[in-house]
């Protein structure tokens, strides 16, 4: 007859092994679920993977002014309208690459009137170096003004940062001219102010006959 101090063990033994069974199927379980689960990946309004980088980008706002800065034949920025001429190169330059970091936060399932995107305030047309062109329109602010409305080609509208937007209409606000440096002039020195001599008074004729008093 097994003794009761026998059986006790084995029903502990017993534990022990589910224990240790259970242990090992959560750890593949855990294995399993870190290899389907994707890691996300930050989705840019521009992908330059495929796009390349930007070469060209004009800015035309809602009563047609326009300026655009593009690439030169020796891939340095230059200005083409409104008046074509040499760009400031690290503005121009921010520029580019503020339209490479512009990220939507959300998505926006509403009419492009509502949104201000059937007359957009902006319309911004970038060429890549692929070939490749986009056209951006920014539509009204958000009411928390945190966002711009932002239609890309025929793309869903999506809400793109303020600071993003404003920072990439600096280009329109603010052409990149290069700055002309100022010749310094160096003032011609005034020439001396001759100061006239005094005039001589005429001497005073003095009588010199004796007048004789009359007695």
């Amino acid at each position: 007859m097994i003794r009761r101090s026998t059986w006790i063990a084995l029903v502990i033994l017993a534990a022990l092994i589910g224990v240790v069974f259970y242990l090992r199927y959560e750890q593949q379980a855990v294995k399993a679920e870190s290899k389907t689960v994707p890691t996300p990946t930050v989705a840019y309004l521009f992908n330059t993977t495929t796009d390349g980088q930007p070469v060209s980008i004009k800015i035309e706002d809602a009563t047609g002014t326009t300026v655009e800065v593009a690439r030169d034949s020796s891939q340095a920025w230059a200005i083409d309208q409104p008046t074509r001429a040499e760009a400031d190169q690290s503005s121009s330059e921010a520029a580019a690459t503020q339209i490479s970091s512009l990220r939507p936060t959300d998505e926006v399932d509403l009419a492009p009137d509502i949104l201000g995107l059937d007359k957009p305030a902006y319309t911004v047309t970038i060429g890549f170096d692929s070939g490749k062109q986009h056209v951006m329109k920014i539509g009204s602010q958000t009411p928390t003004q945190s966002g711009y409305y932002v239609q890309v080609d025929s793309n869903k509208s999506v809400i793109v940062a303020s600071e993003g937007i404003e920072a990439l209409l600096n280009l329109f606000t603010a052409p990149p001219y290069k700055e002309t440096p100022t010749p310094s002039v160096t003032p011609s020195p005034i020439p001396p102010t001759s100061t006239p001599a005094p005039a001589t008074a005429a001497p005073v004729a003095t009588d010199t006959t004796a007048v004789t008093p009359t007695p």
